[in-house]
């Protein structure tokens, strides 16, 4: 008796959909939730999954002030029928009071805006900053600062040609500071930022998104100050292009099978001049056509196996995460102390993709093959700060104990991926 066998796409559509070479955004349903998965020579680097309520960072609400706890540096502010954020009183020092006149004090009762930067997770809040910014594709706009400054990421060059540009434009002083909006005169320092792809866009179209994000950055504060308590005075991006932000960049093509999500971002890809196609054939869908089953399950195993024999263990806890490097079938006592430090290297680049597939964060600790070498050591620092140096989340490497553990730090903003799966599943139910 023979069965119904799902139909694949033609040979030549099938091979150009599976070429991720120059990497490829990839987004569908998977168990039910969608996600947006970044794929590049048949690994996948990147997943995120769609909330159907959506990510709650960048929304700015106008939120009350309710517990100071000065003995912990910290306080929370009810945003909306009695949820609380959690509000580091060191985020504090730009809050914008608007039902008094600002003295420099935090009180309880304060009305302030206040913006998400951390979603909630597990048991606790979500964390929010009085540091409130809003970024374009080139420009960003932020409260503190009051000059206008330039991605560090760019040659000295470039920095200087885009800061001439402003001040030719009269957008900001000779000496760099910004020409501050008369309405916010004595009330709110704010400064703004060229972004990294500034250096290659249209002068146009850098000064078209700074006029447009800075009059937005504007309405914000005047909504601000005559809407009432625990009003969304700022929308956050949709949760797509949210999860796509949190991807971070590095594909030429996005292909999805979801009209809905095909409709809501083609303006998106459009404007970033990203190629960006429906996929219809519904009896063969992109997650069977990319194994997306079986990558999540590889990407959130305990065990990761290198080309080397080499293998990482990983185990995440409420404290903090731990890697731990083994030789394997890579018989390290033998080896000599530069075929180690191959085998760590190796391991080092592993581990920089796996803290951004999976998202960890907070503590990270590392045990690599023990060399003896201070030198071997002091190169696998600097090689581990290169491998982390272009992630969107920052992430930063401290040292090598005296034990020989790598120390990491990666801020928290996102839910791991694993808790994001495990939230969408349990919503389905």
């Amino acid at each position: 008796m023979s069965r119904m066998i799902p139909g694949k796409p033609m040979r030549g559509e099938d091979t150009a959909l599976r070429n991720t070479a120059d990497g490829k955004l990839v987004i569908t349903d998977y168990k039910d939730c969608a996600m947006v998965c970044l794929f590049r020579d048949n690994r996948l680097l990147r997943a995120s999954v769609l909330s159907p309520s959506g990510s709650g960072v960048g929304s700015v609400f106008l939120g009350k002030v309710k517990k100071l706890l000065p003995n912990i540096d910290s306080c929370f502010v009810e945003i909306a029928g009695g949820e609380l954020v959690y509000l580091s009183l060191s985020e504090v020092a730009d809050a914008f009071p608007v039902n008094r006149p600002k003295d420099g004090r935090l009180l309880e009762g304060d009305e302030i805006p206040v913006q998400i930067v951390r979603d909630a997770s597990k048991m606790k809040q979500a964390t929010a900053t009085t540091r409130i910014s809003l970024a374009g594709r080139y420009v960003v706009f932020c409260v503190g600062s009051s000059k206008a400054g330039v991605s560090g990421k760019l040659e000295e060059t470039q920095r200087k040609e885009l800061m001439r540009m402003l001040k030719g434009h009269g957008l900001v002083e000779p000496d760099g500071k910004m020409i501050m909006d008369p309405s916010l005169a004595g009330t709110l320092s704010y400064g703004v930022v060229l972004r990294t792809e500034a250096a290659n866009a249209p002068e146009e179209s850098i000064l078209e998104e700074y006029r447009s994000l800075h009059e937005r950055f504007l309405k914000l504060f005047a909504l601000a100050k005559h809407r009432t308590c625990f009003t969304k005075i700022y929308a956050s991006a949709s949760s797509c292009e949210n999860a796509i932000a949190q991807i971070a960049e590095g594909y030429t093509e996005a292909v999805t099978d979801l009209k809905n999500i095909y409709e809501e971002m083609q303006p998106y890809f459009q404007a970033r001049n990203i190629s960006f196609r429906l996929y219809s054939d519904e009896t063969y869908p992109l997650y069977r056509l990319y194994s997306l089953e079986t990558k999540l399950k590889n990407a959130l195993s305990r065990c990761i196996w290198l080309k080397s024999g080499a293998y990482l263990i990983i185990d995440t806890t409420e404290a903090m995460t731990v890697i731990d490097v083994n030789s394997g079938k890579y018989d390290a006592k033998k080896a000599s102390e530069d075929a180690v430090f191959q085998i760590n290297l190796e391991a080092a680049a592993e581990i920089a993709l796996q803290m951004r597939l999976r998202n960890l964060s907070g503590i990270i600790i590392v045990d690599f093959i023990n060399m003896a070498s201070a030198r071997y050591q002091g190169e696998l620092l600097r090689q581990m700060r290169g491998l982390v140096k272009d992630d969107k989340i920052q992430t930063n490497i401290i040292d090598i104990t005296s034990l020989g553990l790598m120390e990491i730090t990666r801020k928290k903003v996102y839910k791991p991926l694993e808790e994001q799966l495990k939230t969408a599943v349990r919503g389905q139910r």
